[in-house]
């Protein structure tokens, strides 16, 4: 468990992981035990959580790196174009929460 937010909103203390297929936007209280997820059935509120602590640990990262980085972060062994755009739909929904900043070169 941990809040990645910069409010710190206790709403935030959660795991993010998947459950229930007939749910997917539902954040369940426990972990996945099951087998390997596609990427169209990842949350992008999960995926922007991996992105968020990407890039803060990192103190910034090149777009196309943390793009690579977050699907890497979500267990995807390689970076398939869904995979990308999870990645790439989940740092727009991190930008637009105002939890990720966009400078000239990097994300922080």
């Amino acid at each position: 468990m941990q809040n990645i937010t910069l409010n710190k909103a206790p709403e935030c203390d959660k795991n993010f992981v998947w459950k229930d297929t007939s749910a997917p936007w539902r954040i369940p209280e426990e972990w996945r035990f099951s087998e390997d997820r596609a990427a169209d059935q990842v949350p992008v509120e999960e995926a922007a959580c991996a992105a968020i602590w990407l890039a803060r640990s990192q103190f910034g990262m090149p777009r196309d790196a943390l793009i690579r980085e977050t699907g890497k972060a979500l267990g995807f062994k390689t970076s398939s174009q869904k995979v990308k755009d999870l990645c790439d739909s989940a740092i727009a929904y991190a930008l637009e929460l105002g939890e990720l900043t966009e400078g000239d070169l990097m994300i922080k």
